[in-house]
């Protein structure tokens, strides 16, 4: 049994053979039930690109099997990837799947580049404002 009281996981898998969902559940005098984790949820749900298979949405459940908020701010992330398979877009969605909300370090989300090399030179750090002026440099090398 973890801290959490979780002792046992439900995974379900998709036509794909990638977990598409985790509930938590916990037991006490033979008694299963749903376990809400310090961070706020009860299970993860998972969506993935039909044609990569890289992990486009994921989404934090609460006990009624819906959206809900986490510790971090967020219930929903959403992921954007280039022709190479990097992530280019993230960002973090309320219960909606639509109202951006600000992550536990201030941002909303983030935009990545990346140089001929794969690596990740700069980043643009979203707002709730949309696309705002947070810049971050990572790296000069390569910079497009």
């Amino acid at each position: 049994m973890t801290k959490d009281g979780i002792s046992k996981l439900l995974v379900k898998i998709d036509a794909q053979r990638r977990v598409s969902k985790i509930l938590f559940y916990g037991k006490h005098i033979g008694e299963e039930y749903i376990v809400t984790t310090r961070n706020g949820f009860c299970g993860i749900e998972l969506k993935y690109d039909t044609d990569t298979g890289n992990e486009i949405q994921r989404t934090y459940l609460g006990k009624d099997g819906k959206p809900t908020n986490t510790i971090l701010c967020y219930s929903i992330i959403k992921r954007e990837y280039d022709e190479y398979n990097r992530p280019v877009k993230t960002i973090y969605l309320d219960t909606d799947g639509v109202t951006l909300c600000k992550h536990f370090n201030g941002n909303c989300g983030f935009i990545s580049e990346y140089d001929n090399n794969g690596n990740e030179i700069y980043q643009l750090l979203e707002d709730k404002l949309r696309y705002s002026q947070h810049f971050r440099i990572i790296s000069d090398e390569g910079r497009r």
